[in-house]
């Protein structure tokens, strides 16, 4: 069962997003299509980063269902995997006035994390992106590093 820990991303997610070195990990951002079903994007770990533990900044294709959705709605929900917990993370959503090789960038603002770990039953594995399939986002992750400052 999931509990709320807080507004502020907790220590392993800061962590985990804030280095220059990437773990192949999937991240799930989550939105809310026009018939009220989950819209799910999986992402990268180089599309998305942080500097802080209330902003996150990540980016995804301008011209994608999820872009639409982002900007319409102005909220979304991550979920980070980190063994043996998962982590929720409700926020609203700052459009950036930047669009790069047909990336729309964004930055959120956390409202509520939340932790899901049961020590009966932890996470173990996560899912994980194919070694050496991620060459082409380097280049994004470069430029959320410049951005984050």
């Amino acid at each position: 069962m999931s509990r709320l820990i807080g507004n502020h991303l907790p220590p392993q997610l800061i962590k985990l997003l804030s280095g220059r070195r990437r773990r192949k990990i999937v991240i799930e951002l989550l939105t809310v299509d026009g018939n009220g079903f989950p819209h799910i994007c999986l992402l990268s770990p180089y599309q998305v980063v942080t500097k802080s533990g209330s902003d996150v900044l990540f980016c995804v294709y301008a011209d994608s269902e999820t872009s639409r959705l982002l900007e319409k709605l102005g909220r979304c929900t991550f979920v980070f995997f980190a063994p043996p917990a998962a982590f929720y993370v409700k926020a609203t959503v700052e459009v950036l006035p930047l669009i790069r090789e047909k990336l729309r960038f964004y930055n959120v603002r956390s409202l509520s994390v939340y932790e899901d770990l049961d020590g009966g039953a932890p996470i173990m594995t996560v899912p994980t992106f194919k070694k050496g399939s991620l060459s082409e986002y380097r280049r994004v992750f470069r430029e959320l590093m410049r951005i984050a400052g």
